[in-house]
């Protein structure tokens, strides 16, 4: 069996209110048509996982720079994939 090569960018997005960036950024991730979104939460931060098409990264950046402080991590080189999975950190800034 081949191994899925996936496009994963890993994001933080920094908040006032985690709780409804969440919530706001699940929607954001639901109108830009994602797949398997899910949510996790570790050491006190939350991660939304996401499948999206690659060619949506600037329509989600820009969308969740409305939501608070975007930093873009890191990415994985296979940009060439039609999906990429998103992992996005919520962090709260206060």
């Amino acid at each position: 069996a081949l191994a899925v090569k996936r496009a994963i960018t890993t994001l933080s997005v920094q908040v006032t209110d985690v709780q409804a960036a969440i919530q706001e950024i699940e929607r954001i991730l639901t109108r830009l048509g994602a797949q398997s979104v899910s949510r996790e939460s570790r050491d006190g931060n939350v991660y939304i996982a996401a499948q999206l098409q690659t060619e949506r990264t600037v329509e989600l950046l820009q969308q969740l720079s409305t939501v608070g402080i975007v930093q873009q991590k890191d990415t994985s080189k296979e940009s060439k994939e039609d999906n990429t999975l998103f992992r996005i950190e919520v962090t709260s800034n206060n």
